[in-house]
């Protein structure tokens, strides 16, 4: 029995959103300084497409605010201006298999330096202007240290989060680099 279309990625969204949120929720509660909310999100968009793998980061954001409304009873919604970050990680993937260039071991450098260098940008952003550079996650230890050392508030996000996106970008990119040359990029339904 075959099962239509639209249910297989029905399914490949609902559950990599949870695996994302799970991953997410792992991470903080090990306190670990990552952030692991985009792994499948970024396997999404390279297999699946540009708008499953905006609704994976969309949902997964959602999840993860929910989550965190109840494990660490922060304010609801606080986690969804990040969906930004998740959609960088979408457009980048998205654009190198749409155009065939995720295919080398250059091609995937270039993508984890693209998604971290981007999602550092929109996060330091986000952080800054929304929240005054504290987000109640691992990076705030070192956002306060380089205040402390003499950045400014922005500068002092950005740089605490490129360190930290360089390795959580770094396994997503790998994870969807590995997925798009085992599957091909964006399934059957741009086929």
């Amino acid at each position: 029995m075959k099962l239509p279309t639209w249910l297989v990625l029905l399914c490949w969204i609902l559950a990599a959103s949870v695996g994302n949120t799970v991953l997410n929720v792992v991470d903080r509660l090990l306190g670990l300084p990552f952030f692991f909310d985009s792994l499948f999100t970024a396997v999404g968009a390279g297999v699946l497409g540009w708008i499953p793998g905006l609704l994976i980061a969309t949902l997964t954001q959602l999840l993860i605010s929910v989550t965190l409304l109840f494990i660490e009873q922060q304010q609801w919604g606080l986690a969804l201006p990040f969906v930004l970050c998740q959609f960088e990680t979408v457009l980048v993937i998205g654009l190198m298999v749409r155009f065939g260039s995720l295919r080398t071991i250059l091609s995937l450098i270039v993508a984890i330096f693209a998604v971290a260098l981007g999602n550092s940008v929109l996060g330091s952003m986000i952080a800054t202007f929304l929240y005054g550079g504290i987000t109640l996650h691992g990076a705030d230890f070192l956002v306060a240290g380089l205040l402390m050392g003499g950045q400014s508030l922005f500068e002092a996000a950005f740089w605490a989060r490129v360190p930290i996106n360089l390795v959580d970008k770094a396994i997503a990119v790998v994870l969807a680099y590995f997925a798009v040359q085992r599957w091909g990029g964006a399934f059957a339904v741009n086929r």
